[in-house]
C-alpha cells in the first residue's frame, strides 16, 4: 500500500473544500439501503486496487444486496449523511495498513470507527504492523476501537489474528486475503504462455536489496528468451488514474499479462496472489515483513504452483521444478466462511 497524504497547497485546498462539504451538505453520498465500503484506495497500487474489487465481488456473490464504494478522498466527506440516513453496516477497506507504516490510512479508520459507534463496523481482512508493541499510535488505535463495541475485524493470516486477539476486546476472525476469493474468466485465463514476468517492489517493505536483484535478472535473462519487468503499482506518474470506474480494466491488463507468461519471481504478496487467481507458476521472495509468510503458509503453502523463498541462490533449482508443473487451484472456499456469516448477520 502506498498511499501518502499529498502535501501540497492544492491537497490542502481540496481537503478544506471536502470538509466544508461534509459540514454544510450531506447529500454528495447517495444515500440507499446498500453496504458501504469505504476508504477504498483511489491510488495506483494494484494490490490495494484488487482488494476493493474483490470485497465488491464478494458482496455481491455472497449477499443479496449492493455495495456502495466510497474512495479515501470522499471518507469523511460522505460519512455523517451515511450515519444519520442510513441504518446499514459500514465496511472498512483490507489489505496491509492496520499500522503505523501508511498511518494516514489508519488515522482514517479510526475516525469511521469512532464517529460510527453505534452500528456494526467491519473491517476487511487485514494485516496488523506496528512498530512497537508500546508505540503512541497502536495506544491511540487499540482506544479508538474500544469504543467501538460494534467493531469486527477480520485477519488475513494467523500472526495478525493473534495480535488482534490479545490487543483488542473486539469481535476477530480470520479469513485468507479478499483477492483469493476470486475467480478469474476464461478470457484472462486462456493465454499461449512464454517467458518469464517480475513484479519486485521498491519501498521500505523490500527485503531483496538491489544487487540480489541484479542477480537474479542476470539468471533469468539467460534462461529466458522472454523476460518482462513489471510491478503490481501503476507507477507515480499514473498515480492519480485510477478509480472505482476504471479498476477492473486496469486490474484485467495486469491480469492478462501475468497469465501470458510461464512464470511469475516476486516479493509482494499481490504480486503471489495474482499469480495464483491467474494459475501462473510463482516464486515468491520474502519481503520486510511477515505478510508474504504468513500469507504462503497459512493459505498457499499447499499448492503445487506456488514456491516461497528465503534465499534468493536457490532460484534456479526452483525455476526448473515449477516450469513442469500443471498448475491445480486449491478450494479456499470454506476459509472465508466466517466472514459471510459476519456479513448475513449484521
Amino acid at each position: 500500500m502506498e498511499y501518502k497524504m499529498r502535501k501540497t497547497l492544492g491537497h490542502y485546498k481540496r481537503v478544506i473544500k471536502k470538509n466544508y462539504f461534509y459540514l454544510f451538505n450531506h447529500e454528495k453520498v447517495k444515500i440507499t439501503d446498500n453496504y458501504y465500503l469505504m476508504d477504498e484506495p483511489n491510488y495506483g497500487n494494484l494490490g490495494d486496487q484488487a482488494i476493493a474489487y474483490a470485497e465488491h465481488k464478494f458482496i455481491e456473490k455472497n449477499l443479496d444486496i449492493g455495495i456502495q464504494g466510497i474512495d479515501i478522498d470522499n471518507t469523511i466527506s460522505s460519512l455523517m449523511a451515511i450515519i444519520r440516513k442510513t441504518n446499514t453496516p459500514i465496511l472498512l477497506q483490507g489489505g496491509g495498513n492496520l499500522g503505523d507504516r501508511y498511518l494516514s490510512l489508519e488515522e482514517l479508520r479510526r475516525f469511521v470507527i469512532l464517529k460510527a459507534k453505534k452500528r456494526k463496523v467491519i473491517v476487511f481482512p487485514q494485516t496488523i504492523d506496528f512498530s512497537a508493541e508500546n508505540s503512541t499510535e497502536l495506544r491511540r488505535t487499540i482506544k479508538a476501537y474500544s469504543q467501538n463495541n460494534n467493531l469486527i475485524l477480520v485477519a488475513r493470516e494467523p500472526r495478525s489474528y493473534d495480535v488482534m486477539k490479545r490487543l483488542f476486546d473486539n469481535e476477530v476472525i480470520m479469513t485468507p486475503d479478499i483477492v483469493l476469493s476470486l475467480n478469474l474468466p476464461d478470457v484472462i485465463l486462456n493465454k499461449k504462455r512464454t517467458g518469464v514476468i517480475t513484479l519486485f517492489r521498491h519501498d521500505s517493505e523490500q527485503w531483496l536489496g538491489e544487487d540480489e536483484k541484479k542477480k537474479i535478472m542476470k539468471k533469468l535473462y539467460k534462461k529466458f528468451d522472454r523476460v518482462t519487468v513489471s510491478d503490481t503499482h501503476v507507477g507515480k506518474e499514473r498515480d492519480s488514474e485510477i478509480n472505482a470506474e476504471n479498476r477492473e480494466e486496469y486490474l484485467f491488463q495486469l491480469w492478462r499479462k501475468i497469465a501470458s507468461h510461464k512464470l511469475v519471481i516476486t516479493d509482494r504478496l499481490h504480486g503471489m496472489i495474482f499469480a495464483y487467481i491467474t494459475k501462473t507458476p510463482c516464486i515468491v521472495i520474502k519481503n520486510a515483513n511477515f505478510k508474504i509468510s504468513e500469507t504462503y503458509n497459512a493459505w498457499l503453502r499447499q499448492c503445487n504452483y506456488i514456491e516461497m523463498l528465503t534465499d534468493y541462490q536457490d532460484i534456479d533449482m526452483v525455476i526448473n521444478k515449477l516450469l513442469s508443473v500443471s498448475p491445480i487451484e486449491l478450494d479456499l472456499t470454506d476459509k472465508f466462511l466466517p466472514l459471510i456469516r459476519v456479513l448475513k448477520n449484521s
